[in-house]
């Protein structure tokens, strides 16, 4: 009894190996992924955009997301139409389920938290990480440099003063500092006599040209992704505000060896550099809000921001 007990339980595990192996594949046959886009906000939160080709017309897929979406973010649409979708988790895993999408290229867009965090050794340093099975573009906030850079990527440029860069499939951690903005002082108000009271109209909820808009953006950036793709040719942009230097991370360290403090001419004898290329470095620290700089009599006094 035993023996057909093992043996019965024997073939069901055999019998779903094989549908396994052979739903995978056709699947995978029917949905191709092409590109995720990770437009990354100054509060941290994630715009992603996952763009697939769906072969075949099937009542719904479900599509692996790179991150939980928050709620009421998730929209699934192509370039004429918006379909019905939800969100499904199982085992630790979330997933787009999308009813009846057409043949052709589909967006999947939503909002998420998850990729995100804010570091505490270098002041206002961001790290994201994520996983894709497909290629990758980062479009990080506006005035942003890279503290890290992963070992293999595509390219990387800026794009309206926001690094972009473009990366095979992998897993990657990706560092940057953002530019201290300036301090904005409230407007004294003004008094202002009550208007008349007006009754509360309805929200507007997005329309089906909002999407076609979402769609034309996504558009552009796939043919970004194609050029570069096709070149196969590693781009770096010339302009050294888009990383932290070498230079710029001696200043750093050697603040760090002097207690967080020392003043300009000590760092400029210290490094054995310039004092007008110690000086542009320090600008560059300062504009991004990993060091203060106070005048004291003759001496600039650095100070790390902690």
């Amino acid at each position: 009894m035993v023996v057909r007990y093992k043996l019965e339980v024997f073939i069901l595990i055999t019998l779903l190996t094989t549908l396994l192996c052979t739903v995978l594949p056709v699947l995978a046959s029917i949905i191709a992924e092409k590109c995720v886009v990770l437009d990354v906000c100054r509060d941290g939160s994630v715009v992603v955009t996952q763009v697939v080709e769906v072969k075949e017309e099937l009542p719904y897929i479900d599509m692996p997301l790179v991150a939980k979406p928050e709620e009421g973010t998730l929209i699934a649409y192509s370039d004429t139409s918006v379909f019905a979708c939800e969100l499904v988790s199982e085992d630790g895993r979330y997933f787009a389920r999308v009813y009846a999408p057409s043949v052709g290229v589909l967006n999947i867009t939503y909002i998420t938290l998850d990729l995100t965090s804010k570091g505490v050794e270098v002041p206002n340093e961001w790290t994201i990480r994520f996983s894709s099975r497909c290629d990758a573009v980062i479009v990080l906030p506006k005035g942003s440099i890279l503290t890290s850079v992963p070992e293999r990527f595509s390219a990387i440029t800026s794009v309206n003063g926001r690094v972009m860069l473009v990366l095979p499939p992998g897993n990657y951690s990706i560092s940057y500092v953002l530019e201290v903005l300036p301090e904005v002082i409230p407007a004294k108000p003004k008094k202002v006599t009550p208007p008349e009271e007006v009754p509360p109209t309805k929200p507007r909820l997005p329309t089906e040209a909002t999407y076609l808009v979402l769609a034309l953006v996504i558009v552009v950036i796939i043919a970004v992704i194609a050029i570069t793709l096709t070149r196969r040719k590693v781009r770096v942009s010339s302009s050294t505000e888009l990383m932290l230097s070498d230079v710029d991370r001696a200043i750093i360290n050697y603040l760090r060896m002097r207690g967080g403090e020392a003043t300009q001419s000590e760092i400029t004898s210290a490094l054995g550099l310039p004092k007008s290329t110690v000086s542009r470095h320090i600008q560059k620290l300062r504009k991004y809000g990993i060091i203060e700089v106070k005048k004291v009599g003759k001496f600039n006094i650095v100070k790390l921001v902690r």
